[in-house]
């Protein structure tokens, strides 16, 4: 089956894709629920009152299904009923619709986007009042449907992903150095700042690039760049010289170069020279090494 052109009336009526992917978890019964026929099969229906039929235990209303229509049945009566046929792997279902204007044609196995809500048959058969049906021509919305099935079963039943769980990559590796950053506040315990500061001794400064970093940083980061640049060239003759820098040995020694430090002070520097690549973590977040 060849794409449509754009004036095709099915695809002008169908929700948009940005829509169809919106889940209105926290009212399910008035949102659209991805879902497999498995599910739809297994679906329990209600003696009283709304929602007719519930999944899982869970009520539903309007569902989004994607499966291939291996069958197309029009009925002869006017207006005729279209039937359509659909398997998605889990199981078979028939839907219907009325017969409108424009109504996409199926191939044999061609896949169908279909938006409804389960009925039944007059003979008691579940059946899918179908509201949208679309064709697919992309294999990866099938793909994407099979994820959001999942997703919108486990949302149901476990309550929505933990917040920042589904952030893009770039927010995410923002959202690590967070972490790490939390973690050497932990480490550092509960310190308190009255404005006192100290500097490295001569005999401690190294005269080499990875002990002076660039002027741009403060005096705090400076001193930090250096001890764990001093630490890890100390430990080069142990087995553990790869592991860094250890954050219990780097906070002794800041403490007593600054000992009214504060905890937030010393993770700010932290994590601005993470930012600055000029420090980075090795085996751990406890553990760090000059880049």
């Amino acid at each position: 089956m060849k794409p449509p052109s754009n004036s095709f009336s099915s695809q002008i009526n169908a929700p948009s894709s940005s829509q169809a992917a919106q889940n209105t978890l926290s009212n399910p019964e008035c949102g659209v629920r991805k879902v497999t026929i498995k599910q739809l099969l297994q679906a329990v229906e209600s003696r009283y009152g709304l929602p007719r039929f519930t999944v899982s235990g869970h009520g539903i209303g309007k569902v989004l299904l994607v499966a291939n229509v291996y069958s197309t049945d029009v009925g002869e009566e006017i207006p005729r009923r279209i039937t359509y046929s659909f398997d998605d792997g889990s199981g078979r279902i028939d839907g219907f619709k009325w017969e409108g204007i424009c109504d996409p044609d199926f191939d044999p196995f061609d896949y169908a986007c279909v938006v409804g809500e389960l009925d039944r048959f007059d003979d008691g058969r579940k059946a899918i009042k179908i509201f949208h049906i679309r064709p697919i021509y992309d294999p990866h919305e099938v793909y994407y449907h099979i994820i959001h099935a999942i997703v919108d079963t486990l949302s149901v039943e476990r309550g929505p992903p933990p917040r920042g769980s589904m952030a893009s990559p770039i927010s995410a590796s923002h959202s690590q150095e967070a972490d790490q950053v939390e973690k050497i506040t932990e480490a550092v315990g509960d310190l308190a700042i009255s404005g006192g500061r100290g500097e490295l001794s001569s005999s401690r400064t190294q005269n080499n690039s990875k002990n002076n970093p660039p002027p741009a940083v403060s005096r705090l980061e400076r001193d930090i760049a250096s001890c764990i640049s001093r630490l890890t060239a100390a430990s080069e003759d142990d087995e553990s010289s790869d592991d860094g820098a250890e954050i219990g040995a780097i906070i002794e020694e800041i403490k007593a170069l600054y000992p009214d430090i504060e905890a937030k002070e010393f993770s700010s520097a932290v994590e601005s020279l993470i930012n600055q690549g000029i420090i980075t973590t090795t085996i751990d977040d406890y553990h760090y090494a000059s880049t």
